[in-house]
């Protein structure tokens, strides 16, 4: 396992990955005769398959579309106690008293 260098593509590092096996099958044939070819893949295709990567985007959609409803709800929330105290606020108003409750 290993990290990339900066401006290194996957082609370049697996060509680099290929040679360095058929060195090591090259320099020690008795115990590497099968060793001859090696590849890079990224992190994320050797932990999740690709069907399973689709439920996790899925998922995640999901997850995202249950916060923006809790989110729409809260807001509608807030907009009613606004309208609520809209009457309140405006007899405050008229009276000269604060916005603010003294309780």
């Amino acid at each position: 396992m290993g990290r990339l260098k900066p401006g290194v593509t996957l082609d370049q590092a697996n060509a680099e990955v290929i040679a360095i096996a058929r060195n090591i099958a090259a320099d020690n044939p008795k115990t590497n005769q099968n060793f001859t070819s090696a590849s890079v893949l990224p992190l994320d295709q050797i932990f999740t398959p690709a069907q399973l990567r689709q439920t996790l985007w899925a998922a995640l959609g999901a997850v995202i579309l249950v916060l923006l409803i809790a989110c729409v709800n809260v807001m509608n929330m807030q907009f009613g106690r606004a309208a609520l105290r809209a009457k309140e606020l405006a007899i405050r108003g008229a009276l000269g008293a604060t916005r603010w409750r003294t309780r």
